[in-house]
């Protein structure tokens, strides 16, 4: 398994289910959490947007009470840049199925897949990490110093926005999000073309 500088977020009621999974990755990833209370999965992704991040989300839990739809919307609501992996032992339906790929879901993956599956799925998320433009806006923010976050950066349609504003926006998938990707995707596929220009 490829070095993955991300910490893998667990949040499955049942550990036994992914103990070999967590055997097999954690001298290959940043760091791995887990959390049987959903709830507290959310907290810690609330508290670690500045680090990569890739979940894998139990879709049904024991209690009853929560169901993956729901952590999935806010995990999505917090960042739309996490990769979330859905885990579940079900036979999804169509209503599930809908519910778990509206709201942004990576991948699914089914309990009785091997551990080797599920592996090659969370490298194949850290990679959408990795290429995704949003994320790469992303981490330059975030590496920004503190007092340059907060003081205005960019005007957009008249009003004026923060490295910190922009990051929410872009970790929202708003349409201000949307359109500052598309722009810093613009203008390095311009600038990139013209410095080559030469070589090509």
């Amino acid at each position: 398994m490829k070095k993955i500088d991300a910490v893998v977020v667990f949040i499955e009621d049942v550990l036994a289910n992914i103990e070999a999974i967590c055997d097999d990755i954690e001298d290959s990833v940043l760091d791995i959490k887990q959390f049987t209370q959903p709830e507290d999965g959310v907290s810690f992704i609330r508290d670690n947007l500045d680090k990569k991040i890739i979940v894998v989300l139990d879709w049904s839990f024991a209690s009853g009470k929560i169901v993956g739809h729901i952590i999935l919307k806010q995990i999505h609501d917090l960042s739309s840049l996490i990769p979330v992996i859905i885990f579940t032992g079900q036979d999804l339906d169509v209503t599930a199925t809908t519910q778990m790929y509206d709201g942004q879901a990576f991948y699914c993956l089914s309990k009785d897949m091997s551990t080797h599956e599920v592996i090659e799925i969370i490298e194949k998320a850290y990679g959408a990490i990795c290429n995704n433009i949003n994320a790469v806006i992303e981490r330059w923010i975030v590496n920004q110093p503190d007092t340059q976050k907060s003081i205005p950066y960019v005007r957009i349609g008249g009003k004026e926005y923060t490295m910190n504003d922009v990051l929410s926006e872009i970790r929202r998938n708003t349409e201000i999000g949307k359109d500052v990707s598309r722009g810093v995707l613009s203008m390095t596929t311009d600038l990139f073309f013209k410095q080559h220009k030469t070589k090509l």
